[in-house]
């Protein structure tokens, strides 16, 4: 009995110390950096046409999705919910956006050619194989073809924003006499809007074309990580705010993640105002 009532006073001695002490609005540069991801060998079959004694040839690739990184932007607000004189509890509320370009290529296509159904007898016609290695959805549009086949018109087919909703539940302290604060924790984002530039496959005119798809089909809407912030007081109210983010959710679903699972890594510089 005597420990439970110790640990009641002590409880609630930190209720009553705890308090919001600091209360800010921030804005800063990010920065995106996401990994190259590549596939392992994928068997892809073409067909033949059946008057050359052949049904299919069979053969390897490699996909490959790199990242050119934007700068973008986040603002928000934050306030440290103090437990003792020394620690404290962080969370706010901000918007990122992010800004990159998706590329996607064939990294590797293997000779090998392998012939279902029927044996390969020597000296026997093979005739020609009809068809290229150009990869379309349902609707037509061309998901991935080698660069030499179907040449990119536009240097924006990959160029990708997307607007997320940031929520940070942080531990911190502070050392220096309260002119540096450092703080880490989870992260968790929520997608609001993500546009990319594609391009789709006219049949009629067997031409392709840009065109920007504001969905977020495809896309992961929540995401979680974790985060490192720290921030160097210049005065009472002035700030320099940095951080680095790194989440552990795939950027896109899977059906969409035609290598590997990409993933964001953030940094970001920037100023605070503290109330």
């Amino acid at each position: 009995m005597k420990k439970y009532l110790i640990l009641s006073c002590f409880l609630i001695g930190m209720t009553c110390e705890a308090q919001v002490k600091n209360f800010s609005f921030h804005g800063s540069v990010n920065y995106p950096l996401i990994k190259t991801v590549e596939t392992d060998h994928q068997p892809t079959g073409i067909t033949i046409p059946a008057a050359t004694g052949y049904a299919s040839y069979v053969t390897k690739i490699n996909v490959r999705e790199s990242f050119s990184s934007k700068a973008g932007f986040e603002i928000g607000s934050r306030f440290d919910y103090y437990v003792t004189s020394k620690f404290f509890i962080t969370s706010g509320l901000s918007i990122s956006h992010v800004r990159f370009k998706r590329t996607i290529e064939i990294s590797l296509l293997s000779p090998d050619i392998q012939l279902d159904n029927f044996p390969a007898t020597v000296g026997q016609p093979f005739g020609s194989i009809y068809g290229s290695m150009t990869s379309r959805d349902a609707q037509g549009n061309v998901v991935l073809s080698p660069p030499s086949v179907f040449p990119q018109k536009s240097e924006n087919i990959g160029n990708t924003t997307t607007w997320s909703m940031l929520a940070p539940v942080l531990i911190g302290t502070s050392f220096l006499h309260k002119r540096l604060e450092v703080r880490t924790g989870a992260l968790f984002s929520y997608l609001a809007r993500a546009t990319q530039t594609k391009e789709q496959y006219t049949a009629s005119t067997q031409s392709l074309s840009e065109y920007k798809d504001s969905s977020k089909d495809g896309f992961n809407e929540f995401q979680a990580g974790i985060t490192v912030q720290t921030t160097c007081l210049l005065g009472r109210h002035i700030g320099v705010d940095f951080a680095a983010q790194k989440f552990f959710t795939p950027i896109y679903q899977s059906s969409e993640q035609l290598a590997d699972e990409a993933k964001y890594n953030l940094l970001s510089l920037g100023l605070s105002y503290h109330f």
